[in-house]
């Protein structure tokens, strides 16, 4: 096999992993559930450094992501943060970030606190 070849299919088949991957633990997983990121469990310190790489590659590569925050039980400041970074790379980069968080009573004020672009939906 051509090397050129062989190097994009790798690259292909990484990326491939990457939207089929769910990072799982025994408090936190992200699905793509058909193109919306779904965030279920604790969106905490631990899992912050990972869901910022995920979300940051995801910037990198589309033109639209749509993460949804329904399935979030709990959330902190350092997580709010890295929603922030996120939204702000988004408008940086004149992405466009869905955030649906407004059917979830435990998160919902806080993610409007933070001025957070949120959608209806």
């Amino acid at each position: 096999m051509d090397a050129k070849i062989f190097t994009t299919s790798l690259i292909i088949a990484k990326w491939h992993k990457l939207l089929t991957l769910n990072f799982t633990d025994m408090n936190f997983e992200i699905i793509n559930n058909k193109g919306v990121f779904e965030i279920h469990g604790d969106l905490t310190k631990e899992n912050t450094q990972r869901t910022k790489e995920f979300f940051d590659t995801l910037l990198d590569r589309y033109y639209e992501v749509v993460i949804s925050l329904k399935k979030v039980r709990a959330i902190d400041k350092p997580a709010l943060k890295v929603l922030q970074f996120i939204s702000e790379k988004a408008k940086r980069r004149s992405k466009t970030l869905f955030v649906l968080a407004n059917e979830n009573c435990n998160i919902g004020n806080l993610i409007k606190k933070i001025n957070l672009n949120t959608n209806d939906y």
